[in-house]
């Protein structure tokens, strides 16, 4: 096991309300689109809209919304610890605070589709020292996790598996009707499971009482990911438009919390302070305030340590992170 120091770098602040956003509005009219469009009049107005959304935010709103919003934050992120590599592309951490453990999903790409339920999920100790790489196995591209109590539940490629920890045993399944990508998962004050599918049209998905069924779907965004229940919202990465966003619970309505840029909006947890960490898979973390305000806390796209759906562990001052492509997990130090 490898020990690292002080992860420095210069944090960055935004807001939905930046000049950024302005150059958004500005070039979504269609009078402006009539003006500056470089294409003939045959070619329709879908394929300038979908080349202009693609310009504006990769070379205008992203660009700017850093331009305008860099402040004197800055954070040390001092970096625990890191495991050996010996997982089978992590995807999700689960924090046990009884047993002292986490525990990881394992969404192994090598598995063959004739052996779809022989991924692991493995037990890591919280020094990073001790990796049971099969803790158990039996499970199929596993990625989510969430553990309540006793029971730790797993999202699969089919469905969710719910496991008793105590005793090591798969409890029961339950089959989702997807054909996409499903991803993450969170568990609501009522007890209801809200899963996500990360496909072009978004989808979430709805088990109560042992069943499944479409809660929510959108075919104006998608590439839905990380999920986490906060009261009566459910907060959602969206990929397709680089926004982490809430829904009400109730009603349905959806409303931008934050755009965070290009990337590919991974893990969500929320702090002591109630704002929330979201993970950039490649490397980023972010404080994001209920307002909007986005702080960069660490970056190590440089370092080649990638940022999954991570667990954040206020009891221990830690944020534990697995790193799918390098088969690791690592520890980070955040005290707030």
């Amino acid at each position: 096991m490898r020990s690292f120091g002080n992860f420095q770098h210069q944090g960055q602040c935004g807001s939905p309300k930046s000049p950024a956003r302005f150059f958004a509005i500005f070039f979504s009219k269609k009078s402006i689109k009539e003006k500056i469009s470089p294409f003939p009049k045959y070619i329709s107005m879908r394929f300038f809209d979908d080349y202009r959304n693609r310009f504006v935010y990769s070379k205008i709103i992203f660009p700017l919304s850093f331009l305008f919003s860099i402040t004197a934050f800055s954070q040390d992120m001092k970096i625990l610890w890191q495991s050996d590599s010996l997982l089978r592309h992590p995807e999700s951490i689960a924090y046990d605070a009884k047993r002292n453990c986490l525990y990881v999903s394992n969404m192994d790409k090598n598995t063959p589709l004739s052996d779809l339920y022989t991924d692991p999920i493995s037990m890591v100790s919280t020094d990073g020292k001790t990796i049971e790489v099969e803790w158990m196995k039996g499970f199929s591209s596993p990625t989510g996790l969430v553990l309540k109590n006793d029971t730790l539940y797993i999202v699969e490629k089919n469905g969710i598996a719910i496991v008793d920890v105590e005793h090591q045993k798969i409890i029961q399944r339950i089959s989702i009707d997807s054909k996409g990508f499903l991803n993450d998962l969170t568990i609501d004050d009522k007890g209801r499971i809200f899963v996500t599918e990360s496909e072009k049209e978004g989808k979430i998905y709805l088990i109560e009482n042992g069943k499944s069924s479409i809660w929510f779907s959108s075919k104006q965004i998608g590439g839905f990911n990380g999920i986490f229940a906060d009261g009566k919202y459910l907060i959602l990465g969206v990929n397709s438009d680089h926004t982490l966003k809430k829904i009400c619970v109730k009603s349905q309505k959806i409303k931008d919390i934050a755009y965070l840029g290009e990337g590919n909006i991974d893990g969500i947890q929320k702090t002591k302070l109630g704002k929330y960490l979201v993970s950039h898979f490649l490397g980023n973390i972010y404080e994001v305030c209920k307002k909007g305000k986005v702080n960069e806390i660490f970056n190590s796209r440089d370092q080649n340590l990638f940022v999954a759906d991570f667990a954040y562990v206020p009891g221990l001052n830690q944020i534990f992170i697995p790193s799918l492509r390098t088969n690791h997990v690592f520890s980070l130090y955040y005290e707030k």
